[in-house]
């Protein structure tokens, strides 16, 4: 009988979920003999299905759940559980996933390493993403593409093998199950939230309660390889910051600050006394050092217009066409124009801060707004000096920060981006480390600069309780911060001032959409509807006023709240809403957010389902053309858009935008080439 138990949360949503859980569990089947793996059943399917889908590869497995979402922690820890009830016999146990295929002979591997290191906790195999890289040693370098057939994947995962042991964590993992046990797996009155941060919960646990070495990190086995679609399925909760950041508190009261330094240390690669790069890409009308700083254990690199070359305090100064001479993975793009985004696509950094164009130059260019949208889109930090742009920013973007002049050394009319500036530069700091790692920061970074600003308007409100603007900034960072009903009251407050001091429509344009968004976030339906009702002035808007009163009357209040949440900017929140609704206004709703988020992939996969469908040529078109041009395939961009011209001539507008771009770059490999 086998010594080694799986462990596997499910969710089948449609085809595709299912077709790699078939998959995942066909190799696993093919990888050892007999497996048994322990089932939670996260949804949409019944356990009844779950069962009969499971058993066309799998003898022995069992399945626990109720089919609806309890969170990877508790069903994780469900699994353990069960374990080591009924199965004493159990020596390791695996954390695998659904989108994962795994060669013949993996967990020999592992437990082989287990066995003959009896101190190590756990440790992981190479995996290979859909992006073609190699996790944990070669992250951010694209090795290959992955062919569709599961054989020809499986020669890869044997052909790449290595006889080398590496520093890193990465799923699947095994554990050794005293240890586990011995740790109690993940403690869930610590680990509120649905998701985010159980594994580094787990890492930490093992590192303190076994005692473990100061320098210990966990190993991955490169002796074999496992094929993992990171990312690929997510589980729908609920606004998965705030899940994430439940776990985040969890955590710190656990372990402490002193924990979050254990794991940047765990995280940090073997390489990291290597400097990284700074690499700045500014606009043509920016003085060469405008956003430009040094800072230590960091190359600075600023990519000229003028190709002027050297160095000057520190900074060196290095032409366009000599971008490739320096290594993307190990460096870090603070991008102040938006016509860099299909440079930044292709030389691939690790990481991208955008700094947010100035609204005159917004104000001048059009087309800017598509292109910072995609830029924004790949943007680990989006940095404004504008507190309006950071508040609509922040209604789409989880990592948006506000530096107003007045917290800079420099003068009002300089730039912001100083090297002195500490918001700046810890973010900086900790975009070096692992994306986890960095996402806590960001998250406890982000609640630390509101909570401040709160502190600082409630106190400038006591001595001025009146004051419109106070109410209002005051009512948008309660949003920001999930305060809901504190916000609406805020916004109330503050429309009534305008009211009071103005007597026309301008409060009802300026305050009734937030009152309207915190509403929607304490699900008060009929109050929504109520507000939304008053703003609809125009004939379009009383149209949809009335759809949603129809959808109202018809019991679909989520889709109500979607719908306010889309047209007033909560795009998370629409988002989640539609994800779990049913499939006939789930399709419709997700189609137009993607499309206005640019999220191309599934936007192409509806409309592939649907290319009979004349109406929706056109869209497709659109749709391969924008991929095209943000890939920086102009030509099939061009062509694309010329296709969807032939349904709607203003089409033609797109490739005007792209020949704006292409005059950008124009200027900087004249000026750049030596």
């Amino acid at each position: 009988m086998s010594d080694t138990f799986h462990t596997m949360p499910v969710l089948i949503r449609n085809t595709q979920d299912l077709d790699m859980f078939h998959k995942c569990i066909e190799s696993l089947s093919r990888s050892e003999e007999d497996p048994f793996v322990v089932l939670y059943n996260q949804g949409v399917i019944s356990n009844t299905e779950l069962y009969l889908e499971a058993e066309k590869y799998l003898e022995r497995f069992h399945i626990l759940g109720e089919g609806k979402n309890d969170g990877i922690p508790f069903a994780r820890q469900g699994c353990f559980e069960y374990i080591w009830e009924y199965h004493p016999e159990c020596a390791f146990i695996t954390e695998i996933h659904a989108d994962m295929v795994f060669q013949p002979g993996w967990t020999t591997v592992l437990k082989g390493f287990l066995k003959n290191n009896p101190n190590e906790p756990c440790v992981c195999p190479g995996i290979l993403t859909a992006n073609g890289e190699w996790h944990p040693h070669e992250k951010g370098i694209s090795r290959l593409d992955i062919p569709g057939s599961m054989n020809e994947l499986l020669v890869i995962l044997k052909e790449y093998r290595q006889s080398r042991v590496v520093e890193g964590f990465v799923h699947p993992v095994m554990h050794n199950s005293a240890a586990l046990r011995n740790v109690g797996g993940y403690n869930l009155s610590d680990l509120a939230g649905k998701q985010g941060y159980e594994d580094d919960y787990l890492l930490l646990s093992y590192f303190n309660l076994l005692h473990l070495p100061e320098e210990w990190k966990p190993k991955a086995d490169l002796n074999t390889c496992v094929y993992h679609q990171t990312m690929a399925q997510r589980m729908d909760f609920t606004d998965m910051n705030e899940e994430a950041e439940k776990n985040f508190r969890g955590l710190v009261s656990r372990f402490g600050s002193k924990g979050l330094l254990d794991l940047k240390r765990i995280h940090q690669g073997e390489d990291t006394k290597e400097d990284w790069n700074l690499v700045f890409f500014g606009g043509l009308m920016d003085t060469p050092t405008s956003d430009a700083f040094i800072l230590d254990g960091y190359n600075s690199y600023i990519i000229t217009r003028n190709g002027y070359k050297g160095e000057e305090e520190g900074i060196t100064f290095l032409p366009y066409s000599k971008l490739e001479q320096v290594r993307p993975d190990r460096s870090i793009a603070v991008v102040s124009h938006p016509f860099w985004v299909t440079v930044i696509a292709k030389w691939n950094p690790e990481m991208i801060i955008t700094l947010h164009p100035h609204q005159e130059l917004m104000s001048e260019n059009r087309d800017l707004e598509f292109y910072s949208s995609a830029l924004y889109l790949k943007s680990s930090a989006i940095i404004t000096d504008s507190e309006e742009h950071y508040f609509n920013l922040s209604l789409k973007y989880p990592f948006v920060y506000f530096i107003s002049h007045s917290t800079s050394d420099k003068s009002a009319d300089s730039a912001i981006y100083n090297p002195k500036e500490e918001t700046l530069i810890e973010l900086i700091q900790a975009l070096r480390f692992q994306q986890e790692e960095y996402y806590s920061f960001a998250l406890q970074l982000n609640s630390k600069l509101r909570a401040s600003r709160i502190d600082h308007l409630k106190n400038s409100l006591k001595w001025d309780p009146h004051n419109e603007f106070l109410l209002a900034c005051l009512g948008k960072y309660l949003y920001l911060q999930r305060e809901y009903s504190l916000s609406e009251d805020y916004f109330f407050q503050a429309f009534s001032r305008n009211v009071v001091v103005f007597n026309d429509n301008q409060g009802l344009k300026k305050y009734y959409p937030w009152i309207c968004l915190a509403q929607a976030r304490q699900g008060k339906v009929g109050e929504v509807l109520n507000s939304y009702g008053i703003l609809a002035l125009s004939p379009e808007l009383k149209n949809h006023y009335h759809h949603l009163l129809g959808l109202y009357h018809r019991e679909q209040a989520h889709i109500v709240l979607a719908e306010v949440s889309k047209v007033y900017g909560d795009i998370p929140y629409a988002e989640y809403l539609y994800q779990n609704s049913e499939e006939q206004w789930r399709s419709a709703g997700l189609f137009q957010l993607y499309k206005e988020r640019m999220n191309h992939e599934p936007v192409l996969k509806i409309l592939n389902e649907n290319k009979d469908v004349p109406s929706l040529r056109k869209e497709w078109w659109l749709i391969s053309g924008e991929m095209a041009e943000l890939s920086g395939d102009v030509n099939h961009a061009k062509h694309c858009y010329l296709q969807a011209s032939c349904y709607d001539e203003s089409q033609l507008d797109r490739i005007l935008r792209m020949e704006a771009l292409d005059e950008f770059l124009k200027c900087i490999v004249q000026g750049g080439i030596s």
